[in-house]
């Protein structure tokens, strides 16, 4: 943590990004033989996401009283979402390709691959017990070579600080903290461990938090456990299979590139990602938990967007976030309740009125299931579809899924 001395000091939040969706290319449900949807009772050419990998004991028996940490005794494991039948075409007799790191149910166990345990040792006083783990994936298959760990005890920052001060680095390489609320827990990874699994590229954990993730005080009053993260978007089941993920590429070569626009390449990235965002979005991006699902706010005046973001902030101090996306458009994050987003959206129009400016805005209400970064592509189309209306009078266009209109 960013904030404290001691051994917390050696600790940030570990992170494990879920899949937040795989589609299925036009050219991949032509070859399996037609429409997807007679296998799937889900909207958006989804294929997959994050309860496929999810993991508890019998799935046929989960209830609130399912006991969500493990003895050390060997156990089977099911993906929560039992079967997926178009997986069976998909695959062709192949295997799927299963994260390195996934969580348990309700994430007081995580699992991983033997690969990452091979040379980690947990002092006892930490209580965690490694359980061999057969997976049985959405495919139905076994797979062997995984284990969970489930860590049975949970310390306050002080005890932590008091209690590990002797124990060596190499036997602390995880830690559950205690945060205020009794329910809840934070899982701590050692920087050092850390930086070795991102130096073996595994794409599994979030390497880089917001600065209030990094915060003790901020993290001690979260009110929920936060483990799982939003995660990767695959625009193809070939691009989950071989873990290629198309915003990644096109983040990475927007930075590297000094052509000129006109690369064919990059464009079609560009055309099929929507633009590279700023650092501090992504960061922001990065630092959202499992459990939020602010409103997102795309907006475009006539104008300079930099003074009025700044006019903004100073207005409304109960944003999540501001952003300034290009000279005309900026982004909005807050949190509120359905009922209330429309009356701001219409007071934040009549605020940039008031510095003579014509406002255009989308809102988009972000699912805590899926990819932020996916739904700051969608508020965009969704602004671009209000900007281009002929509609002169219509100056909010809105997508909430909690809508019930």
């Amino acid at each position: 943590m960013n904030d404290t001395d001691g051994i917390l000091a050696q600790y940030i939040p570990l992170r494990i990004k879920n899949v937040a969706l795989v589609y299925i290319s036009d050219n991949e449900e032509a070859a399996i033989g037609g429409d997807i949807f007679e296998d799937f009772a889900i909207i958006d050419n989804l294929a997959l996401y994050n309860s496929h990998f999810e993991w508890v004991i019998d799935s046929e028996r989960r209830s609130d009283s399912y006991s969500k940490i493990y003895d050390g005794e060997p156990q089977v494991f099911c993906a929560e979402r039992r079967h997926v039948p178009v997986l069976d075409k998909m695959l062709d007799n192949g295997m799927l390709r299963l994260p390195l790191i996934s969580v348990c149910y309700g994430e007081e166990s995580i699992m991983l691959h033997d690969v990452l345990l091979q040379d980690l040792a947990f002092d006892s006083r930490l209580g965690v017990v490694k359980t061999p783990a057969t997976l049985i994936d959405s495919s139905l298959k076994p797979r062997a070579g995984y284990s969970a760990l489930s860590f049975h005890k949970s310390m306050s920052p002080q005890r932590i600080n008091e209690r590990l001060v002797d124990v060596p680095i190499e036997q602390r390489p995880m830690i559950r903290m205690q945060l205020h609320n009794e329910y809840a827990t934070a899982l701590l990874i050692h920087r050092d461990l850390l930086a070795r699994w991102e130096a073996m590229n595994i794409s599994e954990v979030e390497y880089v938090l917001h600065e209030k993730a990094l915060s003790l005080p901020t993290l001690l009053k979260e009110e929920f456990s936060q483990l799982s993260c939003c995660g990767d978007t695959f625009y193809s089941f070939k691009e989950y299979q071989d873990n290629i993920n198309t915003d990644k590429v096109l983040v990475n070569a927007v930075a590297a590139s000094d052509k000129a626009s006109g690369d064919l390449e990059l464009e079609t990235l560009i055309t099929k990602c929507d633009s590279a965002i700023s650092e501090q979005l992504d960061e922001y991006f990065i630092g959202l938990g499992g459990y939020d699902d602010p409103y997102f706010i795309a907006f475009e005046v006539e104008g300079a967007s930099e003074a009025l973001i700044s006019n903004i902030e100073s207005e409304y101090e109960n944003l999540s976030g501001v952003f300034l996306i290009d000279d005309n458009r900026g982004l909005i994050s807050i949190d509120s309740e359905p009922d209330e987003i429309k009356q701001f959206a219409e007071r934040l129009v009549a605020f940039a009125g008031q510095k003579h400016l014509a406002m255009k805005c989308a809102v988009f209400h972000h699912n805590c299931l899926g990819s932020a970064r996916e739904t700051y592509d969608k508020t965009l189309k969704l602004l671009t579809e209000i900007v281009d209306s002929d509609d002169v009078n219509e100056n909010v266009k809105y997508n909430d899924f909690y809508a019930d209109d």
